[in-house]
């Protein structure tokens, strides 16, 4: 599952927001985005504490650099939303197809991937 980052992030903060409603619990692995210029940028985290409610979360480990976010999309104003994605790692996710005519079952279109290297 994928989220955002509600409100920016900066190095050292261990209190950050994400989407709310997520099903995220205490012990997930999560990999945040880079949305600068920086393609190092990304890092790995767990999340400690999380609140479905208000979106607010508590992390292991202090942000090693800033990350931006916002509670609405950018998409309206730059054409693209900017806000840092946020990706669970803990759990897989299992995609299954139907039965069709022409016996593929399932197609898969990507348009973004994040890779996350831990340091």
């Amino acid at each position: 599952m994928m989220g955002r980052l509600a409100a920016p992030a900066s190095a050292g903060e261990v209190h950050v927001t994400f989407t709310k409603g997520l099903d995220w619990v205490r012990g997930d692995r999560i990999a945040i985005a880079t949305n600068t210029y920086d393609s190092t940028g990304s890092e790995n985290n767990t999340i400690e504490v999380y609140d479905p409610v208000t979106g607010h979360a508590i992390l292991v480990s202090p942000m090693r650099t800033y990350h931006w976010g916002a509670e609405d999309s950018t998409k309206g104003k730059y054409g693209v939303d900017i806000r840092a994605e946020v990706v669970l790692l803990t759990r897989n996710i299992h995609i299954q197809g139907n039965q069709t005519e022409d016996n593929w079952g399932c197609q898969i279109l990507t348009s973004d991937r994040i890779e996350v290297f831990s340091r």
